[in-house]
């Protein structure tokens, strides 16, 4: 039975075998066959002879090369020369030059990292200067609001060292002054000191001084020492029941027994 079976599927191989190869050759005979060449012309392959009679008065577009006869630019050893620029053609070509006003005593000492102990006086370089045309407020001085009596002096002070910010301070010194006590007149940038300190109240201005009108408008508008106390910012009180924590003490501050 086993051998029937093998030769009969030897046989059917055999067959696809045939079918298969019978199958090629016809498509390789209808693709043949649906393949068509046209004969090409030898005349195309001919190139075209040039025509020497071109036109008299067409242009020469071709790139023509120098004539002998031309000579190179002659070398210079001159240098650029800086011009001036002209002038704008109005108003509006470019911004103009802020025009610089300098005061008559624009030039002093310069006195840096200055220090205030009360306000309208400082110390610096070795000078204790007072600002001219003022009456310094001391810094323990208490000034009476309405009833209301406070530290303007302390405040007086704290104002004119924010004012000044440790920058350096331009003073008209006086002839031969020597480091010590001095009056003088002084500016920070172009802030007259003076000025500053009597138009906010935070000095008074000297009698027959040149800020005694500053003074006058500063006191009825109630500013600085004229004016009332700064205001308190007061704690809530606490909720009943509540504490506040009891901070321990740092062991560096602690005494050794």
């Amino acid at each position: 039975m086993r051998p029937a079976v093998a030769l009969g599927a030897m046989a059917s191989i055999a067959l696809l075998c045939v079918g298969i190869v019978a199958s090629g050759r016809n498509l390789v005979d209808s693709e043949a066959t649906s393949i068509t060449v046209d004969e090409i012309d030898p005349a195309m392959l001919e190139l075209p002879e040039p025509d020497d009679t071109a036109a008299e008065g067409e242009p020469d577009t071709a790139v023509q090369p120098p004539e002998p006869e031309s000579e190179p630019a002659p070398e210079t050893t001159a240098r650029y020369q800086r011009v001036e620029p002209r002038a704008p053609l109005s108003d509006l070509g470019q911004a103009k030059q802020p025009d610089i006003k300098r005061p008559a005593d624009w030039d002093g000492t310069s006195l840096h990292r200055p220090i205030s102990n009360a306000a309208g006086t400082f110390e610096a370089m070795g000078y204790s200067v007072t600002i001219a045309g003022t009456e310094p407020v001391d810094a323990d001085e208490t000034c009476n609001f309405k009833g209301d009596s406070w530290p303007c002096g302390a405040r007086a002070r704290t104002a004119f060292r924010s004012f000044l910010r440790g920058r350096a301070v331009i003073c008209a010194m006086p002839e031969g002054a020597e480091p010590g006590a001095i009056t003088a007149e002084c500016r920070i940038g172009t802030d007259n000191m003076g000025e500053w300190l009597v138009e906010n109240g935070w000095a008074r201005a000297a009698a027959g001084g040149p800020y005694a009108e500053l003074g006058e408008k500063a006191q009825s508008a109630a500013k600085g020492v004229y004016g009332p106390p700064p205001v308190r910012i007061e704690t809530a009180p606490l909720p009943d029941g509540a504490q506040l924590p009891v901070l321990e003490a740092d062991p560096a501050e602690v005494p050794l027994q």
